[in-house]
């Protein structure tokens, strides 16, 4: 009997102990079941973090695609403003935005000029300088044939054709030119001509001998100081009032003629570059003017 005791003893305590184990067994298990649930959520987490970060890859790589064609777009508007500047550039119409002064530039050199028209839109200026080169040669002082008027720019309204019939009128003319005497030739002329519709002239000349070669012919004017000024190779001033200057723009400066196309008139030699500016240059800064652009023209 105590035997049997003794074993129903050791029985029970064994079944403690394996009772004791078998609740530690469910902790274990409750733990890592605990832990792979955590890991199957972290899992499902790195998923949707996955599919969301390729849905954040193709929007990226769309917008980069976007960026290459708008970035293919701004260089194309480049090409085509570039193309439109070296358009502007051949007509040289220049804004200096340093000192707001508009700058009209033509570096082309025309031989006789004998279709070539400018803009005359200049004469609206209040104040300005107008330069324009000119090839001078023996035909400018040829004193054998009749009187010549040889122009080297004009502007004229109807076309250069005199308003008063068998009379030599003349409105709104702006003009450089050479005038030969033939019978005075101490009497020829470098000009600068203009009127408006009173058909009082104004004229500034300069009996200056020129040699052969290019020389650069200059007017100014300001309204407001009431001055025009007649420049040949930024020296040699010829000084007028402002007045008899042209009312009326037709729009068009005639290159080594006159308005009315007349042969008889033509200057029959190359005419350089010119350049227009709405304010007045100094003396200094015409010299400056001539000696660059001198160096620029053929010889």
């Amino acid at each position: 009997k105590n035997e049997m005791e003794q074993r129903e003893m050791k029985i029970e305590r064994e079944l403690v102990d394996l009772n004791d184990k078998l609740k530690q067994s469910e902790e274990k298990y409750k733990i890592q079941l605990s832990e792979l649930l955590n890991i199957k959520q972290a899992n499902e987490h790195f998923i949707k973090e996955k599919d969301s970060l390729q849905k954040d890859t193709m929007t990226l790589k769309e917008e980069i695609k976007n960026h290459y064609d708008t970035i293919d777009n701004l260089t194309n508007e480049i090409k085509e403003l570039k193309l439109k500047n070296n358009r502007l550039a051949k007509i040289n119409k220049l804004i200096d935005k340093n000192d707001k002064v508009e700058v009209i530039k033509n570096d082309k050199i025309h031989l006789s000029a004998p279709n070539v028209v400018y803009s005359s839109n200049f004469l609206a200026y209040e104040e300005g300088t107008f330069n324009i080169w000119a090839l001078i040669t023996p035909e400018h002082y040829n004193y054998n044939n009749r009187n010549k008027h040889l122009y080297i720019v004009a502007h004229a309204s109807h076309n250069g054709k005199s308003v008063v019939q068998g009379k030599y009128t003349y409105e709104n003319v702006w003009s450089i030119s050479r005038v030969i005497n033939s019978t005075e030739p101490e009497k020829s002329v470098w000009r600068f001509w203009c009127n408006d519709e009173s058909h009082i002239e104004n004229i500034l000349p300069s009996n200056i001998l020129l040699k052969d070669g290019w020389h650069l012919f200059t007017v100014t004017w300001s309204k407001k100081i009431n001055k025009i000024g007649f420049y040949i190779d930024a020296t040699n001033q010829i000084e007028g009032d402002f007045k008899s200057w042209p009312i009326k723009n037709t729009g068009s400066l005639f290159v080594g003629r006159w308005p009315n196309l007349n042969p008889g008139h033509d200057f029959n030699s190359a005419i350089g570059n010119y350049s227009v500016q709405n304010k007045l240059l100094t003396s200094t800064e015409l010299k400056r003017l001539f000696n660059k652009e001198k160096k620029l023209l053929p010889i």
